[in-house]
């Protein structure tokens, strides 16, 4: 409805947006509303883009003279149909209206279709009405340029038709806004044209050649019947008269004439498996086709060879007489060249037309042709199958760039999440950004990622997941939700509906992409520098149901109309097959599973520390897996997907040195030691973080019969016993093959200690041991000290992070040991106590010893000088002098840093540390900070850090740490030419309060600020200062 009287005193009136219901007759409903709209001092009328005609558009000028109370008018009208004297007429009566400031645009028509709303709304700042009207407007799907119908007609000889006819037949077909006609609209006209001259045979053969190589398309649900609407156009004299059959039926010569170029594949069962279109073509391929939805003729994709064919054996073309079923070289030309695709080119054709002869009159016969299309292709040379590296960054580059994979930012998903859209197939996403950067990432990025030049911290991830409509993957935004709270944001990911082509591909260049992907697809899920991230949960039933109460719908392609649209869920075929009983998703994990290291494949809702690592199966066991419980599209899918997973578990086997078993269960761990005999040249085994407990023995015998040179056993959890029976059986081996022990941050024991100073004394094969994180008494040292003294073969010993309780007769033993064996002692991150980091300093500067100590302490007080050294160890005071030299700098000041907090207790520090400028900023004195703090025994702390861009981060570190000093008496504090401002001095001041200082010395003098500049923060440092409680004391500002 339009709004009538009881509104007449609106003042303020916008109409829009773009479409009106009902063309002329909606526009005259609207026009006399507005003459009831007295009161109406200022209008926008938009009309543009509308079907209102040329009697409409008078009506709606003609309505506004009434309105005399106009100030403001802003007009946009269609111009459609309109002729020069109608424009000049309606210029006239616009300019002749009263309102002050007014704007009249004419602009040209754009086809529209689907559902279109006019919204009205009048508001009198009381009221607010709005006022829907609906149109249904169709579009015209199947369009072509005047010349490429002129060409047409050219090439289809014995049509019988001149180009005066021709030309008088284009005046009677509008172009659109685009300068495109409507096929169905010529069409109509030359079968218009055959009614009013049935002995003119020429043009009626011409209506069914066009008619075939144009077709109309399915309606949409929803829409208005095809015939309905030519009826409604016909008794509106916009289109002739169609000839009908006795029952008033459309002649069946145009009846789905040719067919919609869009691809139907063959669907095999539906098993609830994700769409595929091949053996190999899973990604993006999916079966459109639902007969119980529209009856659809026969289709003909004319880009495929095949389907010309068959187009050409069914089509009625008659050129030439009855009987006589031909067309021109010319004609098949148009078509290939006019019609989507690149699979079947104008340069392809050459070649079969070069196979048939024409006749007397040029023409082709289409019998002839169809056989010479059906001939099968020549078999290609057989290509080497090409191999891309699955342990090195370059080979995942060469084959993203080889396929032409593109891969999604982080950011991008980030996005859509935030603004509740949905994945875009990769032909869309194309065009898409993200804070200015294309959302996909380019192949100079993934090279540059392969150079190591990528960004600190860019992975790249593999996600496995499940298709929930057979169109889209993910319809109810449920995986970008999951995905979204997954991410970093430094992150590139492939998932497949956006990194590869999707239905429908319109290019060979797109078809080319697509099936290199599929060829070597378990790359991306079992490269060594990617990981795997799946989602193995549905979209719950509840979320769908709201989905479909609501309408939801979702940008997407769709099928009947070839267009990206919403379209509503309820229209998408559902499935809800669970992850796990997925054939393709089960060979995502597989694949995932074989990477050298078991922990990159993980589910999205793991919880954190859970052990869901999965092995590798064997193929024979994964083949018995497929058979009995995984679903698939096609059945040839089942051989396909179980020889792809031996082929690639057969590879990595065979080239894998190194194997890491991570956050396995006892289940699983089995499946991974059991299937060792098929690594011909594993060298290194590692487990972490599994059940090792109840498969120690299989572990013992596995380790045994593959006379593995490295095990390494991490965070396994295992007891005291676990431990002693692995080293007794492999340790203990005087002619063993293990080189390489560790026996991380698990429990030892006595008996393990004394098994393993065994081992240590008599194993000459044992060259590596690492007990980092474990827990050694001061005997347990001294035996594998005393052990290490007999053993010449051992070079290294780690007891990284170990909790050590070394006395001073332990001490003595390890530092004899060094003397004697020369290996390399790893001792980083261990407690030493106070006497051992510099009786072992003392040795190693002595040069008593042949192995090396790594501990920051040791390494620290080795740079010392004997004078520094000396007074250290007998005084407790350190004096360092760094000022200006960037060598001394560059070689003293992180060591420094890392060893202040371990170093014995210190009674007096002097850092002089000034004029390294931009060397020395807030992360150094963060650094320098974390080390001082722990210095809790200083009685006297001298810092002469000016002339550095330290700032109010730093300073802020800095106080901090002086609160920790609680002992402290004396300090001189030098900041001055700094970056530090008004928040950095306060800070320092005020963490003084509680020290009980004798003698305090601050410079924060800023010599950059101008004269009177920040007086006022400058007297609260002063008056913090002045409540300091310390006897002598100096503040400069």
């Amino acid at each position: 409805m339009c709004p009538q009287r009881p509104w007449s005193g609106v003042a303020g009136c916008s109409l829009g947006p773009s479409s009106l219901a009902r063309g002329d007759a909606g526009a005259k409903e609207v026009a006399e509303s507005l003459r009831n709209l007295q009161q109406l001092t200022e209008l926008h009328l938009d009309l543009d883009k509308t079907e209102v005609g040329p009697a409409g558009t008078t009506h709606v000028v003609e309505s506004l003279q009434d309105l005399r109370q106009l100030e403001d008018l802003w007009v946009w009208l269609p111009e459609k149909e309109l002729g020069e004297t109608e424009k000049e007429k309606l210029r006239a009566t616009f300019n002749a209206l009263p309102a002050r400031k007014k704007a009249l645009k004419l602009s040209r028509p754009i086809a529209r279709s689907g559902r279109q709303e006019t919204k009205a709304i009048f508001s009198d700042n009381a009221d607010r009405i709005e006022v829907h009207c609906q149109i249904q407007v169709r579009e015209e799907l199947e369009r072509v340029s005047a010349e490429t119908f002129c060409d047409i007609v050219d090439s289809l000889r014995g049509t019988g038709i001149t180009a005066e006819e021709l030309q008088a037949l284009l005046q009677e077909v509008p172009t659109d806004g685009e300068g495109l006609l409507s096929c169905r609209k010529l069409v109509l006209r030359l079968q218009s044209r055959d009614a009013r001259d049935p002995a003119d045979v020429g043009t009626g053969l011409l209506s069914r050649a066009f008619g075939r190589c144009f077709p109309g398309r399915p309606s949409e649900p929803g829409e208005v019947d095809q015939g309905v609407a030519d009826q409604a156009l016909q008794a509106e004299g916009v289109l002739p008269q169609v000839p009908s059959d006795r029952d008033g039926q459309v002649s069946k010569e145009l009846e789905g004439s040719l067919p919609n170029r869009v691809h139907q594949e063959d669907r095999g069962p539906d098993d609830g498996e994700k769409p595929m279109e091949t053996k190999l073509q899973r990604r993006g391929s999916c079966d459109h086709s639902d007969p119980g939805t529209f009856k659809i003729a026969k289709e003909y994709d004319l880009a495929d060879k095949n389907k010309l064919a068959d187009f050409l054996e069914d089509a009625d073309i008659q050129l030439g007489g009855p009987g006589k079923r031909r067309i021109s070289k010319d004609a098949l030309h148009v078509i290939v060249r006019n019609l989507q695709g690149d699979r079947l080119t104008v340069d392809m054709l050459q070649d079969i037309l070069q196979e048939v002869v024409p006749d007397r009159e040029g023409l082709l016969s289409c019998e002839e042709l169809a056989r010479c299309l059906r001939r099968p292709a020549p078999a290609p040379e057989p290509q080497e199958a090409k191999r891309f590296d699955l342990a090195q960054k370059p080979g995942l580059a060469d084959f993203l760039k080889d396929a032409d994979i593109r891969l999604v930012r982080a950011d991008f998903i980030l996005k859509l999440h935030r603004e509740g859209q949905r994945l875009p197939r990769r032909q869309e996403a194309e065009s898409a950004y993200v804070d200015s950067r294309t959302a996909l990432v380019t192949h100079e990025e993934v090279q540059a990622w392969a150079d190591g030049k990528a960004p600190e911290g860019t992975q790249i991830v593999s996600l496995s997941h499940c298709w929930e409509s057979r169109e889209h993957c993910d319809p109810y935004g449920y995986q970008v939700a999951k995905l979204a709270k997954a991410l970093t944001g430094k992150e590139w990911l492939f998932i497949d509906y956006v990194s590869l082509y999707q239905f429908q591909r319109l290019s060979q260049k797109q078809n080319v992409s697509f099936g290199r992907a599929m060829q070597h697809m378990h790359v991306l899920y079992c490269h060594d520098k990617t990981s795997s991230l799946r989602i193995e949960s549905l979209t719950p039933e509840a979320d769908i149901a709201k989905a479909e109460r609501k309408q939801d719908c979702v940008m997407m392609y769709h099928h009947p109309t070839g267009l990206v649209k919403p379209v509503p869920v309820t229209e998408l075929v559902k499935n809800r097959t669970p992850y796990k009983q997925r054939g393709w998703c089960a060979a995502e994990r597989e694949w995932s599973s074989t990477r050298t290291a078991t922990n990159l494949s993980r589910e999205v809702d793991a919880p954190e520390g859970e052990k869901g690592g999965s092995a590798p199966m064997v193929p024979e066991a994964f083949r018995e897996n497929v058979a009995h419980q995984l679903k698939f599209t096609h059945l040839d899918d089942v051989e396909t997907v179980c020889r792809l997973q031996a082929e690639v578990y057969k590879e990595k086997a065979e080239m894998c040195k190194s194997l890491r078993l991570v956050d396995l269960r006892a289940e699983a761990l089995d499946i991974a030691l059991s299937a060792l005999e098929r690594y011909p040249v594993l060298e290194s085994l590692e487990i972490v973080h599994c059940e090792l407990t109840p498969k120690l023995r299989l572990l013992v015998k596995v380790v045994e019969e593959r006379k593995l040179q490295q095990l390494h056993l991490q965070q396994n959890e295992l007891s005291e016993e676990g431990t002693c029976l692995v080293i007794k059986a492999l340790a203990l081996r005087p002619k063993g093959t293990l080189a390489a022990l560790s026996l991380s941050h698990d429990r030892i024991g006595v008996d393990g200690v004394k098994a393993l100073a065994e081992a240590v004394r008599t194993n000459e094969a044992l060259i590596e041991l690492n007990l980092s994180h474990v827990c050694l008494n001061s005997d347990g040292i001294i035996a594998l000290a005393e052990a290490v003294k007999q053993n010449r073969a051992l070079k290294q010993l780690s007891v990284e992070g170990a909790k050590l309780e070394i006395a001073e007769e332990g001490a003595f033993v390890l530092a004899e040991a060094l003397r004697v064996s020369g290996v390399q002692l790893d001792l980083t991150g261990s407690d030493l106590g106070n006497g051992v980091a510099v009786a072992l300093a003392r040795a190693l500067r002595a040069g008593q010893v042949k192995g090396t100590v790594t501990h920051p302490v040791v390494e620290f007080l080795r740079m010392l000088e004997d004078r520094k050294f000396k007074k250290l160890e007998e005084a407790q005071e350190l004096s360092l002098n760094l000022n200006r030299s960037s060598e001394k700098f560059d070689q003293h000041f992180h060591p420094l840093c890392r060893a202040l907090p371990k170093l014995p207790p210190l009674r007096e520090l002097e850092l002089l540390l000034h004029g390294h400028h931009d060397a020395f900023g807030d992360d150094e004195a963060r650094a320098l900070a974390a080390g001082l703090g722990e210095q809790k025994e200083l009685q006297r702390l001298q810092l002469e850090l000016y002339g550095n861009s330290v700032g109010d981060e730093g300073a802020k570190a800095l106080a901090s740490a002086l609160c920790e000093l609680t002992k402290l008496e004396q300090l001189a504090l030098a900041l001055f030419n700094t970056k530090i401002g008004p928040a950095g001095a306060m800070a320092v001041v005020q963490s003084l309060r509680e020290l009980r200082l004798t003698d305090l010395h601050l410079d924060l003098e800023d010599k950059t600020r101008r004269p009177g500049q920040g007086e006022e923060e400058k007297e609260k440092v002063w008056a913090a200062f002045d409540g300091l409680a310390v006897r002598r004391k100096h503040l400069v500002l």
